[in-house]
Protein backbone atom coordinates (compact mmCIF):
# COMPACT_ATOMS: atom_id res chain seq x y z
CA UNK A 1 0.00 0.00 0.00
CA UNK A 2 1.15 3.45 -0.98
CA UNK A 3 2.07 5.86 1.93
CA UNK A 4 0.09 8.99 1.75
CA UNK A 5 1.43 12.17 1.29
CA UNK A 6 -0.06 15.03 3.54
CA UNK A 7 0.08 18.09 2.24
CA UNK A 8 1.07 21.21 4.39
CA UNK A 9 -1.31 24.41 4.71
CA UNK A 10 -0.62 26.01 1.80
CA UNK A 11 2.44 28.81 2.02
CA UNK A 12 2.50 28.02 5.82
CA UNK A 13 6.10 27.35 5.90
CA UNK A 14 6.86 30.07 3.71
CA UNK A 15 5.14 32.58 6.04
CA UNK A 16 6.39 30.93 9.46
CA UNK A 17 9.92 31.31 7.28
CA UNK A 18 9.47 34.77 7.38
CA UNK A 19 8.14 35.38 10.98
CA UNK A 20 11.28 34.18 12.29
CA UNK A 21 13.11 36.48 10.14
CA UNK A 22 11.50 39.20 11.29
CA UNK A 23 11.80 38.41 15.00
CA UNK A 24 15.52 38.05 14.46
CA UNK A 25 15.55 41.37 12.81
CA UNK A 26 13.70 43.31 14.96
CA UNK A 27 15.71 41.91 18.57
CA UNK A 28 19.04 43.79 17.26
CA UNK A 29 17.11 47.01 15.67
CA UNK A 30 15.22 47.68 18.96
CA UNK A 31 17.72 46.79 21.43
CA UNK A 32 17.64 49.54 24.28
CA UNK A 33 14.05 51.23 23.03
CA UNK A 34 11.46 51.38 25.47
CA UNK A 35 9.55 49.44 22.90
CA UNK A 36 11.50 46.40 22.39
CA UNK A 37 9.83 44.14 25.29
CA UNK A 38 6.44 44.71 23.67
CA UNK A 39 7.80 44.34 19.84
CA UNK A 40 9.41 41.19 20.81
CA UNK A 41 6.36 39.87 22.41
CA UNK A 42 3.80 40.78 19.17
CA UNK A 43 6.22 39.20 16.81
CA UNK A 44 6.72 36.17 19.06
CA UNK A 45 2.68 35.58 19.61
CA UNK A 46 2.99 36.28 15.48
CA UNK A 47 5.47 33.08 14.97
CA UNK A 48 3.17 31.47 17.39
CA UNK A 49 0.10 32.48 15.41
CA UNK A 50 1.57 30.87 12.17
CA UNK A 51 2.72 27.84 13.63
CA UNK A 52 -1.21 27.18 14.63
CA UNK A 53 -2.11 27.74 11.28
CA UNK A 54 0.05 24.59 9.83
CA UNK A 55 -1.27 22.73 12.52
CA UNK A 56 -4.79 22.71 10.61
CA UNK A 57 -3.40 19.82 8.28
CA UNK A 58 -4.65 17.32 11.20
CA UNK A 59 -7.44 18.22 13.48
CA UNK A 60 -6.14 15.88 16.52
CA UNK A 61 -3.05 18.26 16.09
CA UNK A 62 -4.71 21.60 16.00
CA UNK A 63 -7.08 20.76 19.17
CA UNK A 64 -3.62 19.85 21.06
CA UNK A 65 -1.76 22.78 19.65
CA UNK A 66 -5.06 25.13 20.86
CA UNK A 67 -4.66 23.87 24.12
CA UNK A 68 -1.25 24.64 24.58
CA UNK A 69 -1.68 27.60 22.51
CA UNK A 70 -4.04 29.87 24.54
CA UNK A 71 -2.08 29.84 28.03
CA UNK A 72 1.16 30.34 25.95
CA UNK A 73 -0.28 33.95 24.65
CA UNK A 74 -2.38 34.31 27.89
CA UNK A 75 0.86 34.19 30.33
CA UNK A 76 3.53 35.93 27.60
CA UNK A 77 1.64 38.77 27.85
CA UNK A 78 0.95 38.61 31.38
CA UNK A 79 4.08 38.20 32.36
CA UNK A 80 5.23 41.38 30.68
CA UNK A 81 2.93 43.55 32.62
CA UNK A 82 3.42 42.15 35.86
CA UNK A 83 7.03 40.88 35.87
CA UNK A 84 7.79 37.95 38.19
CA UNK A 85 8.33 34.58 38.77
CA UNK A 86 4.96 32.38 38.65
CA UNK A 87 3.91 33.87 35.42
CA UNK A 88 6.94 34.00 33.33
CA UNK A 89 7.79 30.82 34.20
CA UNK A 90 4.26 29.57 33.19
CA UNK A 91 4.62 31.67 29.84
CA UNK A 92 7.90 29.42 28.75
CA UNK A 93 6.69 26.12 30.43
CA UNK A 94 3.64 26.64 27.72
CA UNK A 95 5.38 27.91 25.02
CA UNK A 96 7.95 25.23 25.73
CA UNK A 97 5.27 22.81 25.49
CA UNK A 98 3.69 24.19 22.56
CA UNK A 99 7.10 24.37 20.44
CA UNK A 100 7.78 20.60 21.39
CA UNK A 101 4.06 20.16 19.47
CA UNK A 102 5.41 21.94 17.06
CA UNK A 103 8.55 20.88 16.12
CA UNK A 104 6.88 16.90 16.32
CA UNK A 105 3.68 17.64 14.45
CA UNK A 106 6.08 19.79 11.34
CA UNK A 107 8.52 16.64 11.55
CA UNK A 108 5.24 14.48 10.91
CA UNK A 109 4.01 16.53 8.05
CA UNK A 110 7.46 16.98 6.13
CA UNK A 111 8.49 13.08 6.70
CA UNK A 112 6.00 11.54 5.16
CA UNK A 113 6.55 13.71 1.71
CA UNK A 114 7.55 11.03 -0.64
CA UNK A 115 8.99 13.94 -2.52
CA UNK A 116 11.37 16.65 -2.53
CA UNK A 117 9.47 20.24 -2.77
CA UNK A 118 9.88 24.00 -1.73
CA UNK A 119 7.45 22.81 1.16
CA UNK A 120 9.56 20.26 2.65
CA UNK A 121 13.31 22.28 2.66
CA UNK A 122 11.51 25.39 3.95
CA UNK A 123 9.90 23.04 6.72
CA UNK A 124 12.97 21.35 7.84
CA UNK A 125 14.84 24.99 8.10
CA UNK A 126 11.56 26.17 9.95
CA UNK A 127 12.05 23.31 12.32
CA UNK A 128 15.86 23.60 13.19
CA UNK A 129 14.82 27.44 14.26
CA UNK A 130 11.99 26.07 16.46
CA UNK A 131 15.05 23.75 18.09
CA UNK A 132 16.29 27.11 18.76
CA UNK A 133 13.03 28.69 20.10
CA UNK A 134 12.50 25.59 22.74
CA UNK A 135 15.68 25.39 23.60
CA UNK A 136 15.50 28.87 24.30
CA UNK A 137 13.15 28.19 26.51
CA UNK A 138 14.59 25.98 28.89
CA UNK A 139 17.95 28.25 29.10
CA UNK A 140 15.30 30.70 30.32
CA UNK A 141 13.16 29.09 32.94
CA UNK A 142 17.11 28.09 34.33
CA UNK A 143 17.79 31.79 34.26
CA UNK A 144 14.40 32.19 36.49
CA UNK A 145 15.42 30.63 38.91
CA UNK A 146 19.24 30.95 39.23
CA UNK A 147 20.19 34.03 37.60
CA UNK A 148 23.95 33.35 37.64
CA UNK A 149 22.93 30.82 35.60
CA UNK A 150 25.06 32.10 32.78
CA UNK A 151 28.06 34.51 33.13
CA UNK A 152 28.80 37.46 30.26
CA UNK A 153 28.03 41.06 29.75
CA UNK A 154 23.74 40.60 29.36
CA UNK A 155 21.48 43.44 27.86
CA UNK A 156 19.20 45.33 29.44
CA UNK A 157 16.43 42.20 28.67
CA UNK A 158 18.08 39.42 29.42
CA UNK A 159 16.12 37.06 27.02
CA UNK A 160 17.11 38.73 23.55
CA UNK A 161 21.14 37.15 24.80
CA UNK A 162 19.66 33.65 25.73
CA UNK A 163 17.96 33.28 22.36
CA UNK A 164 21.42 34.28 21.09
CA UNK A 165 23.30 31.86 23.03
CA UNK A 166 20.65 29.09 21.93
CA UNK A 167 21.60 29.30 18.08
CA UNK A 168 24.98 30.16 18.96
CA UNK A 169 24.60 26.48 20.80
CA UNK A 170 22.57 25.05 18.25
CA UNK A 171 25.01 25.80 15.45
CA UNK A 172 27.91 25.21 17.98
CA UNK A 173 29.80 28.16 17.00
CA UNK A 174 30.34 28.77 20.44
CA UNK A 175 31.90 32.60 20.29
CA UNK A 176 32.24 33.12 23.91
CA UNK A 177 30.23 36.42 25.06
CA UNK A 178 27.90 33.75 27.35
CA UNK A 179 28.99 30.71 29.21
CA UNK A 180 26.69 28.19 31.41
CA UNK A 181 28.26 28.54 34.55
CA UNK A 182 25.72 25.83 36.55
CA UNK A 183 25.72 22.39 35.87
CA UNK A 184 22.16 22.09 34.40
CA UNK A 185 22.59 25.26 32.23
CA UNK A 186 25.91 23.13 30.47
CA UNK A 187 24.12 20.52 30.10
CA UNK A 188 21.19 22.04 28.40
CA UNK A 189 24.17 23.60 26.02
CA UNK A 190 25.75 20.04 25.17
CA UNK A 191 22.37 18.57 24.18
CA UNK A 192 21.55 21.23 22.21
CA UNK A 193 24.34 21.20 20.16
CA UNK A 194 24.06 17.29 19.79
CA UNK A 195 20.67 18.04 18.62
CA UNK A 196 21.71 20.78 16.05
CA UNK A 197 24.28 17.93 14.83
CA UNK A 198 22.04 15.47 15.12
CA UNK A 199 19.55 16.75 13.24
CA UNK A 200 21.61 18.35 10.12
CA UNK A 201 22.53 14.86 9.79
CA UNK A 202 19.39 13.24 10.19
CA UNK A 203 17.69 15.92 7.56
CA UNK A 204 20.38 15.03 4.69
CA UNK A 205 19.64 11.46 4.91
CA UNK A 206 16.07 11.66 4.62
CA UNK A 207 16.81 14.43 1.59
CA UNK A 208 19.11 12.46 -0.02
CA UNK A 209 17.19 9.18 0.43
CA UNK A 210 13.67 10.59 -0.83
CA UNK A 211 15.64 12.34 -3.78
CA UNK A 212 17.08 8.93 -5.20
CA UNK A 213 13.45 7.06 -4.78
CA UNK A 214 12.40 10.37 -6.79
CA UNK A 215 14.68 9.80 -9.47
CA UNK A 216 13.87 6.06 -9.87
CA UNK A 217 10.22 6.34 -9.97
Amino acid sequence: MATKTIEPPKHGFLILLLSFLCLLVVYPLTAGHDSNAYLIRSFFSLLLVVSLYLFTYNRSWFIAAIVLFIPSIIFDWLGLVYPGITFNFLAHLFSLLYVALAICGFRCLIFSSLKITTDTVLGTICIYLLIGVFYFQIYSMIDLFSTDAFIGTFAANKEEELLYYSYVSLTTLGFGEIVAKSLPAKFISILEAITGQLYIAIVIARIIAVYVKQEKS
